[in-house]
């Protein structure tokens, strides 16, 4: 996946999503916010304590970058 904007380099600590997100996603091997722009919401719900609120904050994070 071609990097399209300068935040998907970023890495997911250093995001302000919130720690139980974060843990969610290192437990999935999930890095960089391009990483995570390639998991749908049913994707990312499949991850180990993944709940409704994490995916919420995931996707209100993702259309506030403009992805």
């Amino acid at each position: 996946m071609a990097v399209k904007y300068p935040a998907m380099k970023g890495k997911i600590e250093d995001t302000p999503l919130s720690n139980r997100t974060k843990n969610c996603l290192r437990a999935a091997d999930v890095v960089t916010v391009a990483d995570l722009a390639q998991y749908s919401p049913a994707e990312l719900r499949s991850f180990r304590n993944m709940g409704e609120k994490s995916v919420k904050e995931i996707e209100d994070f993702i259309a506030g970058i403009g992805i």
